[in-house]
């Protein structure tokens, strides 16, 4: 049975054969975790007593309010691949510092590669040649371009640029010539230049040492996602309809005779949330008899996958009535393009649906995610669960 690293809410799950999938723990993350409880044990009394805070004792809510405004964080992974050898290399956001691992599965033993403040890597991958390392790091600007890294040096390369998101890279080696395939997608801005939307999405390559980008798979009217080749030389991704940023039109008459019935029901809400804060702040309860709590759930009806909002709750609410929990629609499809052939996107044959995130193995099976579960295709078209984790955005295979 194949060996998988999945990754789901910040966390990898690690999957070999018909055992149940188990969660991987970072060493370096545990005592960054100690580290951070012990500095907040120690300097607690600071932030928590009211002894020398004079308004405590006027707003009884302050408090509350204050403790929600801290931030609450946790190690998340945020990217999981193969690496040389029988390795397995991550990416996490250890409390607001990025960081790539590498883990040796056999001997458990975990080596940090690199650590750094303002660095949030996504979309970790590894070549199978030389365990170079590519990945997407966002700008402050909207945009997001990849870098280079190898596992034993600590500089970094970027290898595109542009007013573009390119994301999602994956390694193939074609006789000598190494080669990066990944989406790219342009920035749409405003007149002011704040950025408002994404372009469709396509399929491009660059040559590694080179620089030369090609431009692959491209349509106005569907998105380009996630591209990956098997060993055959068949192109993978993900298609989906492509929905341009809402934009109101200055003259738009229906949207304006509709927000002006709205307008007392927005009146009345406002109304009601600033009370609902007033009665928190100086009573220290709420007005309404629940109480809104950040839970793992609420935050992940709030998933977002290349730029658009997923259905979460939507999908949920279905999952009783169809037995099996999907968080992509069925226009999310796994395509795929022969070897040698053009990549024409009317060739584009479609192997799966409600498809978020994908692998092929090296027998060339492949491994989709519906967001309910992780499944296998055969190469006769059989499908079979192979672990039952949710919302996977990630699939990495490991080994057989």
């Amino acid at each position: 049975m194949t060996k998988l690293a999945l990754l789901s809410g910040g966390k990898v799950y690690l999957v070999d054969g018909d055992r149940d999938p188990t969660t991987h723990e970072s060493r370096f993350a545990k005592e960054a975790e100690s580290r951070v409880q012990r500095s907040r044990s120690t300097n607690s009394w600071k932030q928590e007593t009211d002894a020398w805070d004079l308004n405590a004792s006027m707003m009884p809510g302050l408090g509350a309010f204050q403790n929600a405004a801290r931030p609450q964080a946790i190690p998340r992974f945020t990217g999981v691949t193969r690496g040389i050898g029988n390795t397995m290399c991550y990416s996490m956001n250890v409390f607001g510092a990025g960081g790539l691992f590498s883990y040796d599965l056999e001997k458990g033993f975990e080596t940090r590669l690199m650590h750094s403040n303002d660095f949030d890597p996504q979309g970790l991958v590894a070549n199978a040649w030389d365990g170079m390392l590519a990945f997407a790091v966002a700008a402050g600007d909207g945009t997001v371009h990849i870098k280079l890294k190898h596992t034993d040096r600590p500089h970094q390369r970027q290898i595109t640029d542009g007013d573009t998101c390119d994301e999602c890279p994956w390694w193939h080696r074609d006789d000598e010539t190494a080669f990066l395939y990944f989406h790219s997608t342009a920035v749409g801005r405003t007149p002011e230049g704040y950025p408002i939307g994404r372009g469709p999405g396509q399929i491009c390559r660059i040559a590694v040492d080179e620089g030369d980008v090609e431009h692959l798979v491209s349509d106005e009217a569907y998105d380009f996602l996630n591209p990956r080749l098997d060993h055959q030389g068949a192109l993978y991704a993900i298609r989906r309809p492509y929905k341009p940023p809402m934009q109101r039109q200055s003259g738009d008459l229906k949207t304006t005779v509709k927000d002006f019935f709205l307008l007392p029901y927005r009146f009345m809400r406002m109304l009601f949330f600033f009370a609902n804060f007033m009665s928190m702040m100086f009573v220290g309860k709420p007005l309404t008899s629940e109480h809104l709590v950040e839970t793992p759930e609420t935050q992940t009806q709030r998933r977002v996958l290349w730029g658009r909002v997923l259905e979460t709750q939507k999908a949920i609410q279905q999952k009783g009535q169809e037995k099996r929990m999907r968080l992509v629609p069925g226009d999310w499809e796994l395509v795929r393009f022969e070897p040698g052939e053009s990549f024409d996107t009317g060739s584009a044959k479609s192997i799966a649906k409600h498809v978020m995130a994908y692998a092929v193995a090296d027998d060339g099976a492949v491994l989709y995610s519906d967001g309910g579960g992780v499944y296998r295709l055969d190469s006769a078209g059989a499908e079979t669960k192979v672990a039952d984790v949710n919302a996977v955005e990630q699939i990495a295979v490991l080994g057989a």
